[in-house]
């Protein structure tokens, strides 16, 4: 008996490769029949499927909201429907558990076809599936490779490191990128593959690159070179580049070296940055240098100032003194640095002696108004020493803003400066009186002169009356003369007229007019004919003020000592009196100019020049002078002449 068609096509259906009928009821798309092998490749029985929308007879493959296998698999169905023609879709993923219980992923191609009914209508849809697993996969690698090697390719060519392939036959570039286009002075556009290399940039043949090469191709070792310098036109200039470059053999495979990539780094941003960042430090060093070795001027200049310099914070406490400060405040560093300009242990005061108040301080001023100060005179009276004066000079410090941040002031001790000053105020008046007597003396003599003249021209008393006169006039001269004296010592301009001279004859006679009002003694201790070299007046001069001193000031003593004494290389003439003796706190004051030791009264006439002036005689002619004296009980004045 024949076999029916519909035998055959069912026999086709069952033992034909794996297929499943779908009753087209979009979206439900129920499962009407499946063979044998479709349900050994989806894993799943008769039962289990046949008779159940799609979806739920595969829930964990198609089921998901928006699955991708889902959603591409009803969409091809729909197609199917709507168009009524044959659709292939492929790679479709299924999971299906493997032999050890994992999931394997699967991936099918499905070709469905519409089946028409006798009304025109695609009332079922045949599947046929085929697993397409190797295949796909394999082409899901070449396509994922090829994907990679675009990626690869334009990652290369967008790299900032320059990279090329150079063949061993002409160096020609098979390969570069858009950085070595433009390390090779060409543009991205412009056609530089096949050239070769040191054609296309003869300067790194003419520069020894080539051989570097060379050695590639011929060792297989690799080149790498760090800032390497090439010089080469890029642009409109010639200049010189640093590269970092790299050559690498790139071999084929047999293992023959069929090039070589080299990869290259613009470094001269990084050379030119570096240097002129090394320039900055170089520069950097040098004015850290100068200002070291200004630094150390200023301290020096500082530290040898003749004038005390310090320097005040904003709150007036002192930060630095330089020894002259130091010196002038009686002070150690470390005692200076814990005081400020208003210590309680100084009593500032004022040039009378009256209290300075804190704000009237020079530097407190200064930092007050922000204003210099100049010559300004204070006193300052320590705890335990003599009241001295200082002149301040103070002037800000002030930062980049022009806030004041210190303070400095330097100054000088200018007690010795009052003490001239005021010694020669008192000077000018002992002057104006020492020559307003004798003037006067003067004037009054020839009065009562003309007078006696114009009424008896024969009258005794007209001789007394000359001879005061003339007493007077050589008074005056004296006193002229000492005057001139000083001012020629103060110009350097006194001259000193050396002679052979007996000193012994020159004593006797500068002392005759005391020997005639019994005055005592000389005590000669050496040759009387001794004969020195020096100023034969000058040195008169001295012995007549140191005699005339003793005289005067031991008035109620007629006991005057003159000793000369030497030995092989001076003379020493010495002149003691007395009389009232001189205060110890008053002899070192003695040969200074204008100083008087009666300074509180005028009971000697003088001007206080004539030991200033004999001091200077004296070390003029390189000798030496002193005194030696006791309250009460009269004094030494004592001079040395060499006699070489």
């Amino acid at each position: 008996m024949p076999t029916s068609p519909a035998s055959l096509l069912q026999q086709f259906f069952d033992k034909g490769p794996p297929m499943v009928l779908l009753e087209a009821n979009a979206p439900s798309f129920r499962i009407v029949a499946a063979n044998a092998a479709f349900l050994s490749i989806t894993s799943t029985t008769y039962e289990g499927v046949v008779g159940k929308d799609l979806c739920s007879a595969f829930p964990e493959q198609l089921a998901p909201s928006g699955s991708k296998e889902g959603t591409m698999l009803l969409r091809n169905f729909t197609t199917v429907t709507e168009t009524r023609t044959a659709q292939e879709l492929n790679g479709l993923r299924y999971d299906r558990s493997g032999a050890a219980g994992d999931s394997e992923a699967h991936y099918w191609r499905i070709n469905t076809s519409p089946i028409i009914d006798d009304d025109n209508y695609v009332s079922h849809l045949l599947c046929e599936v085929t697993d397409i697993t190797d295949s796909w996969t394999l082409a899901g690698v070449e396509s994922s490779r090829k994907a990679f090697s675009e990626q690869l390719q334009h990652q290369f060519m967008k790299a900032p490191i320059g990279m090329m392939f150079i063949n061993q036959e002409n160096y020609g570039i098979e390969y570069a990128n858009v950085a070595m286009h433009q390390l090779l002075n060409r543009a991205p556009a412009e056609k530089i593959i096949g050239e070769p290399l040191f054609k296309l940039l003869p300067e790194l043949e003419h520069q020894g690159y080539k051989p570097l090469f060379d050695e590639v191709f011929a060792t297989g070792q690799s080149y790498s070179a760090i800032e390497a310098p090439l010089q080469y036109k890029r642009g409109d200039k010639a200049k010189t580049y640093y590269i970092d470059l790299t050559v690498e053999p790139l071999y084929d495979d047999a293992g023959q070296i069929r090039g070589v990539v080299g990869f290259a780094l613009d470094a001269t941003d990084k050379v030119r940055s570096r240097a002129r960042l090394q320039g900055i430090i170089d520069e950097k060093k040098i004015v850290e240098s100068n200002l070291r070795a200004n630094e150390k001027r200023l301290v020096q200049i500082l530290e040898t100032m003749a004038e005390g310099v310090s320097i005040i914070d904003t709150s007036g406490k002192l930060t630095y003194a330089n020894p002259m400060a130091q010196q002038i405040l009686g002070m150690h560093e470390n005692e200076v640095l814990s005081h400020s300009t208003t210590h309680s242990s100084w009593q500032i005061l004022k040039p009378d002696g009256s209290p300075l108040p804190d704000e009237e301080h020079p530097m407190a001023m200064m930092m007050a108004t922000g204003k210099p100060v100049y010559d300004r005179e204070i006193a300052v009276q320590p705890p335990d020493g003599d009241r001295f004066y200082i002149s301040i000079n103070a002037a800000p410090i002030r930062d980049d803003n022009n806030n004041i941040v210190l303070g400095i002031g330097t100054f000088m001790d200018v007690t010795s400066r009052r003490k001239i000053a005021e010694q020669k105020d008192e000077f000018i008046s002992v002057a104006s009186h020492e020559l307003k007597t004798p003037l006067t003396s003067l004037k009054l003599s020839m009065q009562l002169l003309t007078k006696v003249l114009g009424t008896d021209p024969t009258s005794p008393r007209i001789p007394l009356f000359l001879e005061k006169a003339n007493d007077n006039l050589v008074r005056l001269v004296h006193l002229t003369e000492d005057l001139m004296n000083v001012s020629r010592m103060d110009h350097g301009k006194l001259p000193l007229k050396k002679t052979w001279f007996n000193l012994l004859k020159l004593i006797e006679e500068g002392t005759e007019h005391i020997r005639n009002n019994n005055y005592n003694q000389i005590i000669l201790n050496c040759d009387p004919n001794l004969m020195v070299y020096a100023d034969e007046h000058r040195i008169d001069q001295v012995v007549v003020n140191f005699v005339n001193n003793a005289v005067k000031y031991a008035p109620d003593s007629k006991d005057i000592i003159i000793k000369v004494m030497c030995n092989s290389t001076e003379v020493r003439v010495s002149v003691q009196d007395f009389g009232i003796g001189i205060p110890p706190e008053k002899i070192p004051h003695l040969f200074e100019r204008y100083y008087r030791v009666d300074q509180s009264a005028m009971q000697f006439s003088g001007l206080g020049l004539g030991l200033y002036i004999s001091g200077e005689i004296i070390t003029r002619h390189g000798g030496k002078i002193g005194v030696e004296s006791e309250t009460g009980k009269g004094s030494t004045f004592w001079f040395t002449l060499p006699l070489s």
